[in-house]
């Protein structure tokens, strides 16, 4: 049975930073409003976001020192987490629904069948590649039987664009750039199973003794950014609609698809069981390979609805 841990990294003597740098990308959006309305720096922060097109690449940056933070699926987690074992879930940002798979009509693409054959960018070992290979599992679809390509999300709308993909699975709001582009030539497959996956808020054990005070001012910023967008959903709209030029009806299409809240919710563990689950049957980690998943959430400094997230 798999568990999540906490746990408290020793401090690294001479450590200091004053910016703190969150890779994030567009659909990590209490970021963005955190940084747009300022509520960082209320805290007495100085924090960049630093905008990435997947949590993958946001999560290599993380690995790698260049960024301090990253906001990266459940799936992400999981594919890095046996390399990587000091990286650390400090909370779920949102759950989202935000995948599609979208193909072009003029390929024959009308329904999951038609799939076989044919070629589909995917972003592999994210969310992306997890939700298509399961989407093929429900319809009685062999893993083989499509030609998967390995692109990042503005490639996939590219390739979709150009036709040197037949389809592609991606999220918002690379989906919606791939409708606008493919027009009436596009088709959003059916019966996706309202699939959905956990944004998380990661950062590096070495980060976490040494800057508890910040990332604690850090998870208050985000639920100040919870607060303001439940309270205030079209201003918070406008926040992210202003910040990344979006449409109308993105925007408003963006926010259905997202839950946005600060927690560990108890679906976290089910979620990230179900993903190392794949990581095994895909050979990059063992039965035996120990599955816990490493907590460092300061809850008993925080609000009490915040709390109250188990983590048993």
């Amino acid at each position: 049975m798999a568990a999540l841990s906490v746990s408290w990294a020793a401090p690294r003597p001479g450590f200091a930073a004053d910016r703190l740098t969150i890779g994030a990308t567009q659909t990590a959006l209490l970021v963005w409003i955190a940084e747009a309305r300022g509520l960082f720096r209320q805290q007495g922060l100085d924090i960049e976001a630093k905008m990435f097109s997947s949590g993958l690449e946001a999560a290599d940056a993380l690995i790698k020192g260049e960024v301090d933070f990253s906001t990266s699926s459940d799936a992400v987690l999981a594919g890095n987490r046996f390399n990587n074992p000091d990286l650390r879930i400090l909370a779920v940002i949102s759950t989202s629904e935000s995948a599609r798979l979208i193909g072009r009509k003029d390929r024959g693409i009308r329904k999951p069948g038609d799939l076989a054959g044919k070629r589909i960018g995917i972003t592999l070992s994210t969310a992306g590649e997890f939700l298509f290979t399961r989407y093929l599992s429900l319809h009685g679809i062999p893993a083989t039987a499509p030609v998967v390509v390995d692109l990042r999300p503005e490639e996939i709308v590219a390739d979709l664009t150009s036709g040197s993909i037949d389809a592609g699975l991606t999220w918002e709001p690379f989906v919606g750039d791939a409708e606008q582009a493919l027009q009436a030539n596009a088709v959003i497959l059916p019966e996706q199973l309202e699939q959905f996956f956990y944004f998380l808020l990661l950062t590096r054990e070495d980060l976490i003794e040494q800057q508890t005070d910040k990332i604690q001012k850090i998870l208050r910023s985000l639920i100040a950014a919870e607060s303001y967008a439940s309270n205030n959903p079209s201003d918070a709209q406008d926040v992210i609609k202003s910040e990344f030029k979006y449409p109308e009806s993105q925007i408003h299409r963006l926010w259905t698809l997202h839950r946005l809240h600060i927690s560990l919710p108890q679906g976290l563990l089910f979620k990230l069981e179900e993903k190392t689950a794949w990581q095994v049957k895909k050979g990059l980690a063992t039965a035996k390979t120990p599955h816990r998943f490493p907590i460092s959430f300061p809850r008993n400094r925080l609000q009490p609805s915040v709390r109250e997230a188990s983590v048993s």
